[in-house]
């Protein structure tokens, strides 16, 4: 039989999306309170139009089965392209789409 392999995995938090330099971005209607994250690929891309990785809302944990203050991460406008709900697999999309470490 062989061995099982066990990776732990880190639900995906304000401190950690903070801590890998996404930026916080507010409600496009202006709900107070209410914002997300943004990370621009690669985060030093000077380019306003470039792409990047956007979390779902600080308020929708609840309602797309998380725990209070966890997040999603996926490709902006992608329809769940990328979709991450660990920073493993973040660390890892990230490293895919521009060959550059997260953190």
């Amino acid at each position: 039989m062989k061995p099982k392999i066990q990776i732990d995995l880190t639900p995906i938090t304000e401190s950690h999306l903070e801590k890998l330099g996404f930026e916080k971005i507010d409600d496009e209607n202006g709900e107070p309170g209410v914002y997300a994250w943004m990370c621009k690929l690669p985060k030093d891309n000077p380019d306003p139009n470039c792409m990047y990785l956007i979390s779902s809302y600080n308020v929708e944990s609840n309602d797309i089965g998380l725990n209070e203050g966890e997040y999603i991460v996926e490709l902006f406008d992608s329809g769940g392209l990328g979709m991450c709900t660990f920073v493993e697999e973040l660390d890892m999309l990230y490293f895919v789409l521009t060959k550059e470490t997260l953190s």
